[in-house]
């Protein structure tokens, strides 16, 4: 993964590493792992979530293998994170339903309340583009109406609306 644009650090201040740590859920995902190296590169303090262990070794990054469900693994992972790259997510390739929901919306829910509980100074929610549905231009935009036509996007849209309401607390 390479980043040609200028870097400009999420969290403003010294770009000390033991300044900012920054915790990767979703992190062995294909967006969360080159979002972890990308980040690594800048030397930034890089933690990764998930389910599964990453695709490779990533050199000064921590591994914790869990679910973003699991309340208490995230109250005890949040520990000194300064920012929340919230990348995990069911998605469609598993044809899970259930899952959709429970990852996307509930999952969401979990983290946003740790991250509050913790007080990590910034979260970073990824939505997808299915939160559109079928948009009737592009490119899209803010103004684009938020249509999802089916169970990964609708599950996508209410966990936007968690990150919302998380931010307006």
């Amino acid at each position: 993964c390479s980043i040609s644009a200028p870097v400009h650090p999420v969290v403003p201040g010294p770009r000390d590493a033991d300044l900012v740590h920054q915790l990767v859920t979703g992190g062995s995902g294909f967006v969360g792992w080159h979002l972890a190296r990308a980040l690594r590169a800048r030397g930034e303090r890089v933690t990764l979530l998930d389910l599964r262990p990453p695709p490779g070794p990533l050199e000064g990054a921590a591994f914790v293998q869990g679910d973003v469900r699991d309340r208490a693994l995230l109250a005890r992972v949040m520990e000194g994170v300064d920012v929340v790259q919230h990348n995990a997510a069911q998605v469609p390739l598993t044809k899970d339903l259930t899952g959709f929901r429970s990852v996307n919306v509930e999952g969401t829910r979990a983290v946003m309340e740790a991250a509050a509980a913790a007080k990590v100074r910034h979260v970073v929610h990824m939505s997808s583009s299915a939160v559109y549905g079928l948009p009737e231009r592009c490119p899209i935009d803010a103004d684009t109406p938020l249509k999802p036509i089916e169970a990964y996007g609708e599950a996508k849209l209410e966990g936007e609306r968690e990150a919302l309401r998380a931010d307006a607390r």
